[in-house]
């Protein structure tokens, strides 16, 4: 018992010691940790926290991990060096070989595991994105001089939503086109698009948006906005799947339902998004309860005007998707942008 008694009384100065080193002694051992170890020590007591504030620490951390480029913009080194290191966008970049010519569009899917590209090439093609990204799929859907300007996954990252430009002798055309990914990349579905800048979206992992322009440029007739839903349970024929996309346009396996008419005006749709109402009022929790129905959606274009004068507007337009008699309805809200 005086053993422990002994070596109790001899530790605890110890103890009382290592809270009590000076502030010399504690900056040159804080000075050999990294970020993470420096944070670890100001935890222990707090003098060790005191010191482990010092803007000598920080600043010596900041060049040692970012150079002596940098300047310091936030009140502190240590604020600058944790904006630097988590919030600051990071330069990544992989050369994506695989392509011939100019690539239009990239494309993450939802989860982030896969990458879509397409170009003036006509191919399109998927990758597994990571440290080193490498090709799982690849088509060429057109030859040149057509292209593919756009691509877009479905939620459930099955399917491809493209906007292809044919060139032919009689003129071009658009067309927006489904690839499948699990069906070795084959288009399954095709719809002309009237309007070659409409990108068209996804309403849900069947479904894709198009406009009937046809009735903007021939008629004083409201621009329509069309749920194109597609089915391919009957296109297991390998000798079906590599038919050419424009065979494509002749297959019945698309059901059309306009859900959304909008005023005849002087402005080209281009770019189109939709996003669930109660996200439109998330802010407000009142809002948020009222007409939340799955089925209410807003619709979010981008138009640029067809006048001379580059005037550009994003329009959004709220739409109930199930309805079977399409909306005629106004702007809840229209932006310009100059």
């Amino acid at each position: 018992s005086e053993r422990i008694l002994e070596l109790s009384s001899f530790e605890l100065p110890m103890e009382n010691d290592w809270e009590n080193l000076t502030d010399p002694i504690l900056l040159s051992v804080f000075s050999y940790l990294n970020f993470h170890e420096l944070n670890y020590a100001s935890k222990s007591c707090k003098n060790w926290y005191r010191v482990a504030q010092d803007e000598s620490l920080w600043r010596e951390l900041s060049f040692r991990y970012l150079g002596s480029r940098f300047s310091r913009h936030d009140d502190s080194w240590k604020s600058e060096l944790k904006r630097l290191t988590y919030h600051a966008p990071v330069h990544l970049h992989q050369t994506c070989e695989s392509h011939v010519d100019e690539v239009y569009n990239v494309c993450f899917s939802k989860s982030g595991k896969y990458i879509a590209t397409c170009g003036l090439d006509g191919n399109v093609k998927v990758w597994l994105f990571g440290p080193n990204t490498e090709l799982l799929h690849s088509r060429q859907v057109v030859d040149p001089p057509s292209y593919v300007n756009y691509v877009e996954f479905n939620e459930a990252e099955t399917h491809l939503l493209l906007n292809c430009m044919i060139k032919g002798d009689t003129g071009d055309q658009c067309l927006l086109a489904v690839m499948s990914i699990e069906k070795k990349f084959a288009v399954i579905a095709a719809r002309q698009s009237w309007f070659p800048n409409f990108r068209g979206t996804w309403l849900n992992n069947d479904t894709f948006l198009n406009a009937d322009v046809l009735a903007y440029f021939f008629s004083n007739d409201n621009i329509k906005l069309v749920a194109c839903t597609f089915y391919e349970e009957d296109l297991d024929d390998p000798f079906l799947l590599e038919r050419p996309l424009l065979d494509r346009l002749s297959d019945n396996n698309v059901d059309l339902r306009s859900f959304l008419e909008m005023e005849r005006d002087e402005f080209r749709p281009h770019f189109v998004k939709v996003i669930d109402w109660s996200e439109w009022n998330r802010d407000s929790p009142t809002k948020r309860t009222e007409d939340s129905n799955d089925n209410e959606k807003v619709v979010i274009l981008f138009q640029r005007s067809l006048e001379w004068d580059g005037v550009q507007r994003i329009v959004f337009y709220k739409a109930d998707i199930d309805s079977e008699t399409p909306s005629v309805t106004d702007p809840i809200k229209t932006i310009f942008i100059n």
